[in-house]
């Protein structure tokens, strides 16, 4: 079984194996949409090449009709800080509007942007902290909070009455991971969720990061039991109702970690040589930055 479209939602990924092949499917594909009227986005359509391992980085020019397609080392959407953008004015900074209908209209149009597809997405902790920053730095737009306000991060979840970025990841993850647990094992989501190779083994000294593993992580964190899987997501409403709960839990203990570590950093000592004193007033501060930040705000 060779899968050639991966269809998600008003998208399309083509997949081959040689050049030759991708070439085909791609001629194919503009052949079809211009029988029924319809075009291909140049700008938007990118090539991703993954060379052989060993082999050296040197992609083929993959052509629609006479335009040659570019080239990209990953596939990024960055139109989450663009809908962000254009509510600033209308909605963010009008001080009549509740904050709690500020937030839902987040959730809607801006999360509902930068999380879309996230259910097949396999993160590393950079790529979550990306997210993670994106999603306070927006929150905090939103509160009308400055970095010179000193409010921890958890403060601005708190105001907003909402969970981390990741939390939300998980929960698309952990619905769509039942959703396939569910199907018949005829469907290819299922092959390939289940599914083994028949030949050849994984390398040894830390493998790529796969979907699976990535799944499997998140339960475990979650406190949610991997091996049985299958007989817990069985049930649609049992599953969502254990999901909710097992992320509302690792939310909070999340909460607790950062607090704590704030707390200790809070604890630490600083030694008194390491104060900086501000030479218009006499101020000392923990660092450069802070007297530089305080003669701006003082007009030395």
């Amino acid at each position: 079984m060779i899968l050639r479209e991966l269809l998600f939602a008003d998208d399309c990924a083509l997949v081959g194996h040689t050049y030759e092949d991708i070439q085909h499917i791609v001629n194919c594909l503009d052949r079809s949409t211009k029988r029924f009227g319809l075009s291909i986005s140049l700008k938007k359509t990118e090539v991703l090449f993954q060379p052989r391992p060993g082999s050296n980085y040197n992609p083929p020019p993959v052509m629609i009709g006479d335009h040659p397609l570019s080239y990209v080392s990953n596939f990024k959407i960055s139109k989450a800080s663009a809908a962000f953008g254009k509510l600033y004015n209308r909605l963010w900074q009008r001080h009549e509007i509740k904050l709690t209908t500020k937030v839902a209209v987040y959730k809607a149009v801006v999360l509902s942007v930068l999380l879309y597809g996230c259910e097949s997405w396999t993160l590393l902790r950079r790529n979550l902290k990306s997210l993670e920053s994106f999603h306070l730095r927006c929150l905090r737009r939103i509160c009308g909070i400055q970095w010179t306000d000193y409010i921890p991060n958890t403060e601005v979840l708190s105001r907003c009455n909402i969970s981390g970025i990741e939390s939300f990841v998980m929960k698309c993850q952990f619905r769509w991971a039942g959703h396939m647990s569910r199907m018949p094992n005829d469907r290819i989501p299922k092959q390939l969720l289940f599914g083994q190779l028949e030949q050849g083994h994984r390398h040894q000294g830390g493998p790529k990061l796969r979907y699976k593993d990535s799944i499997k992580a998140n339960m475990k964190s979650c406190g949610i039991d991997f091996l049985h899987f299958e007989k817990l997501s069985s049930d649609r409403t049992n599953w969502r109702s254990l999901c909710h709960s097992s992320l509302q839990q690792f939310e909070e203990n999340r909460i607790r970690h950062l607090q704590a570590q704030r707390q200790k950093r809070k604890e630490q000592i600083v030694p008194t040589n390491k104060s900086f004193v501000c030479q218009s007033c006499g101020k000392e501060c923990r660092s450069k930055a802070g007297v530089k930040s305080h003669q701006r705000h003082r007009g030395h």
